[in-house]
């Protein structure tokens, strides 16, 4: 297996360069201003409601933990403060594809744009609520808006800020050069967050989306939402939309300057270069072009897994639309309307889901790479396996594909939405549970390596076999013993 982490592995939006002084997060305190019987407002305010402690002992704690729980192998290296472990993985699959993953958060990321916010930059919206003079050349609302955008631009592809360093970069460049060179159709980055532009919706055009019969009434009603004064969040939206400006700065949108750089290296050292991505909770899928642009030449493709649980945009607009579901179809009518906005404003973007949780599941060959949306409905998300199971009566809650999407070899940036799923099916065979035991051959005495002895020491990498009673020791250990001994002779002649 391989897997990376994020930010919530360690706290939210957390960032480092290096040095204690260089790292923290967005809800970290070191030292809290609340305590546990602190009033709830004031515990809000400060983000915590107990002192956090030092960054680096914490993040040190949390890679800890996650190298314990999950199927990994500590590796090699520091990342940043972190010196348990590194995250960097290589995996060659045979003659098909090279994966890469690394740590993109507290190695060489910058607090800034980390930490900042498009939608306070766009705060104005929150007070001007005449949504119409947003498109007016002329009017002041347009021009400050375009100002705001020309300088959120200008800070986002600004070359001092960093999410993996001049070092990784290298490093990604290496691998995919290597790939390339072998012949490998497939170049696969995990990249942890998503690389794609993504700008929100723009709720003041999406009613050309509807139905042609419910169009007018349709645009009727977002008007008057437009300029309730709680909608202050989607004239925000539609500002950054008029403007083409990307609402997510924790992700690859803050990083301009190093996308650019990378999507540099997926046109000229990678034959298809895929980068995976996670952190927005929805289903998303992009075709990335040149520079980070919103059009040009395509040269890789963006795929973004769905959370498990955790909430997207489809909380935030699916109840503000919900009053006029019935002239746009019905609830799922209101999913596609919403995933049609995100689609008007985005060239790029090929596929885009906010209803539903799931994942996505790839089949490559050499020819194609298909990857398949499944979704699990809001009626089927259940505590517990064994639920899931027997309201199923297969192996997991019920399931349907979302979409299929079709890369194709020696098509950098290829990605084609299929009339139907099927590509990829999954077998129901699998046991209920899996027992996975220790081999017998260490149990009973069979074999060479474990003569029946137990087995001792069993850390983050390995167990060690014990010897006659005495504890068993590494390969490392063996060195160093070896090394350490001296050599037993005659004196040589000065």
């Amino acid at each position: 297996m391989m897997a990376t982490w994020d930010d919530h592995e360690l706290t939210n939006n957390a960032y480092g360069m290096g040095t204690y002084e260089t790292t923290g997060g967005e809800n970290h305190e070191e030292v809290c201003s609340a305590n546990s019987t602190s009033p709830d407002a004031d515990k809000r305010a400060a983000g915590c409601d107990r002192d956090e402690g030092p960054a680096d002992v914490r993040y040190n704690n949390a890679a800890r933990g996650y190298m314990e729980w999950m199927p990994l192998r500590r590796g090699p290296g520091t990342m940043g403060v972190i010196t348990y472990t590194s995250l960097t993985q290589v995996i060659e699959w045979g003659d098909l594809a090279t994966f890469v993953t690394f740590d993109t958060r507290v190695t060489a990321r910058s607090a800034e744009p980390t930490l900042a916010s498009v939608f306070a930059e766009f705060g104005a919206a929150y007070v001007w609520n005449n949504v119409t003079a947003y498109f007016d050349e002329t009017s002041v609302e347009k021009q400050t808006f375009d100002g705001v955008a020309a300088s959120v631009k200008a800070k986002i592809n600004d070359p001092q800020f960093s999410m993996i360093g001049e070092e990784q970069t290298d490093f990604l460049q290496d691998v995919f050069k290597k790939s390339k060179k072998s012949g490998k159709p497939w170049q696969i980055f995990a990249a942890a967050t998503m690389m794609g532009p993504n700008v929100p919706p723009n709720m003041y055009t999406m009613s050309a989306n509807a139905p042609t019969e419910s169009q007018a009434d349709v645009q009727t009603y977002m008007e008057g939402l437009l300029a309730s004064s709680s909608a202050g969040l989607f004239r925000a939206a539609a500002a950054m939309a008029n403007t083409q400006t990307t609402w997510n700065r924790d992700d690859w949108n803050g990083f301009g300057h190093e996308r650019a750089q990378i999507l540099d290296v997926c046109k000229n050292d990678a034959n298809n270069a895929i980068i995976l991505g996670g952190d927005l909770h929805d289903s998303w899928a992009w075709t990335l072009y040149e520079g980070g642009n919103m059009t040009g030449t395509p040269v890789a493709v963006n795929l973004g897994a769905p959370g498990v649980t955790s909430p997207g945009w489809g909380p935030y607009l699916y109840p503000a639309i919900s009053p006029i579901e019935g002239l746009l179809g019905g609830p799922d009518g209101v999913y596609d309307f919403i995933s049609d906005g995100f689609e008007d404003v985005n060239p790029g973007l090929v596929y885009g889901s906010t209803k539903d949780k799931g994942f996505f599941a790839v089949k490559a060959t050499k020819e194609t790479h298909t990857t398949e949306y499944f979704h699990v409905d809001a009626v089927n998300t259940v505590s517990d396996y064994a639920t899931a199971r027997s309201s199923s009566e297969g192996i997991t809650s019920d399931f349907y594909c979302g979409a299929s999407l079709i890369t194709y070899a020696g098509e950098q940036g290829s990605l084609e939405k299929q009339a139907d799923c099927g590509v990829i099916t999954f077998s129901a065979e699998r046991p209920a549970e899996w027992s996975i035991s220790v081999p017998a051959s260490f149990m009973s005495g069979e074999g060479k390596k474990g003569k029946g002895k137990p087995l001792v020491n069993c850390g983050g990498n390995a167990c060690i076999v014990k010897k006659d009673g005495k504890q068993g020791k590494s390969k490392t250990d063996k060195k160093k013993t070896k090394k350490g001994k001296k050599k037993k002779g005659k004196k040589g002649k000065k």
